[in-house]
Formats: C-alpha cells, structure tokens, sequence
C-alpha cells in the first residue's frame, strides 16, 4: 500500500508525458530507483518499492525519452528483490 493513501495510482505515460513537455530541449534527466525483478508488476512497486529496469526504459521510450546512458554507479552488491527496500531511520537520543 502506498504511504501516500490520498494520492490516485500515477499513470507513468501521462506522468513521463508531462515531464517531457515541460523540459528544455537538449535537457537531461536522471533516474535512480531500486532493481526489483524482470518483468514486475506495478503491484510489486507498490509492495517492495522496487521495479524491473525494463520497465522504467518501456516507459521512458513510450514518452519519447532517449536513453543516452546508463551506470550502475550507485548499484549495491547483490541484494534480495524479493524484500522491501528500506533506509534505516536516524536514531536520537
């Protein structure tokens, strides 16, 4: 369930649509998410936070995005899909 119960389900193409139109020409846009498995569901986004890098790239080419490049730059060493993606909460004292 998303932690944002008020929002409605985003349409990615209408989003990535409206993103586009919005952008100078020549302008980049980066994207950092975490891997979840091939050929996911928007359900398994919603439950583990986590998405097949296929389909940000289908939906990023159905907005007319051209992917110039990737990295795995910020790629962790093997870690499970299978679980939610957590940062651990600062503590206080």
């Amino acid at each position: 369930m998303s932690p944002f119960p008020q929002l409605r389900p985003l349409d990615p193409k209408a989003f990535l649509l409206t993103v586009y139109d919005s952008m100078k020409p020549d302008a980049v846009i980066a994207v950092t998410d975490h891997v979840g498995p091939a050929g996911d569901t928007r359900a398994i986004v919603e439950k583990l936070h986590r998405i097949d890098p296929a389909v940000i790239k289908a939906d990023f080419k159905r907005a007319v995005f051209v992917l110039d490049a990737e990295s795995n730059l910020l790629r962790n060493s093997p870690t499970t899909t299978a679980s939610r993606s957590s940062t651990p909460r600062p503590r206080h004292h």
